[in-house]
């Protein structure tokens, strides 16, 4: 994998245990947080893409380096693990440290995406770019002098809105909240980025990545409306939860009707804009009242 990638993603840790020492978080060993990110993003991709990695590589499908055979979600899960393992060796309050992490985090992740740049084309589009935008950052060129889309940059800007409106905060707010919060609009925009690839992890029409999004998502508002505050009815309490799970309905009439309809694109990717923005409404109902 190019080397290029790694020395930015040490960068990114770097500022990211600079983040929490200016949070007056104690002394927090980082080295579980790398190694297990590093050991999900492989072993995630090879659980998830058994029916592919076995029959290619057996049981050295473990020890591949080619960067397509890395789970990005997988990483991230691992790195997030790594800080609570962490927080807990050093005796500190878990909530707390994962909120002074979570917009560092962000811009770890916005590291990390821009540094795909250096592996080629996984996170491309399928489809070639326009002439007058056949440039980097919108575009990649090969050696053919094809150029596609860089969707891996537009995930890159989202996380760098994410970090940067973490670091901006004012501090307070229930413990935890500022990292549900980030973890939250993290995976929203990927949604839609997962659906522009032209190389992904699939089973069969499902996008895993943006299935696993799509359960975080979820799982972050059951979370958010389980912790509001104030007596609530059954409806007023959960509401959020049932519009998530209407767009998300419609994300998946969406995806169908590109992948087996004549849709034209910018019809089905304009749709796929205004569900994700009816679901970070939703988001922003339920969090809130979380006090």
């Amino acid at each position: 994998m190019n080397t290029v990638y790694w020395v930015l993603v040490a960068f990114g840790i770097v500022v990211l245990e600079a983040r929490l020492r200016a949070r007056n978080v104690r002394y927090l060993p980082i080295l579980p947080a790398i190694v297990l990110g590093a050991v999900l993003s492989k072993v995630t991709y090879v659980v998830l893409q058994w029916h592919y990695a076995f029959p290619h590589w057996g049981w050295g499908a473990f020890t591949v380096l080619r960067p397509d055979t890395f789970c990005f979600f997988g990483g991230a899960v691992g790195v997030v693990l790594g800080v609570i393992i962490s927080a807990k060796l050093t005796h500190q309050r878990v909530l707390p440290v994962l909120d002074a992490f979570a917009p560092a985090g962000a811009l770890l992740v916005a590291i990390a995406r821009f540094g795909e740049k250096y592996l080629g084309e996984i996170g491309t589009a399928g489809f070639e770019m326009p002439e007058q935008l056949a440039f980097f950052p919108f575009a990649l060129t090969n050696e053919w002098g094809e150029s596609y889309p860089a969707i891996f940059m537009l995930s890159c800007l989202a996380a760098l809105i994410v970090a940067i409106v973490g670091l901006t905060r004012k501090p307070g707010g229930r413990d935890g909240q500022l990292f549900l919060r980030t973890a939250f609009y993290l995976a929203l925009p990927q949604i839609m980025c997962e659906s522009l690839l032209a190389e992904c992890m699939k089973w069969g029409f499902v996008r895993v990545q943006q299935l696993l999004c799509a359960l975080t998502l979820l799982a972050i508002l059951l979370a958010e409306c389980r912790r509001a505050s104030g007596s609530l009815s059954f409806a007023r309490r959960w509401w959020p939860v049932g519009a998530l799970l209407l767009c998300a309905a419609g994300l998946v009439g969406v995806e169908f009707a590109l992948d087996k309809s004549g849709l034209p694109a910018f019809v089905g990717y304009g749709a796929m804009v205004v569900l994700l923005a009816l679901i970070a409404a939703a988001e922003c109902g339920a969090g809130k009242r979380v006090k």
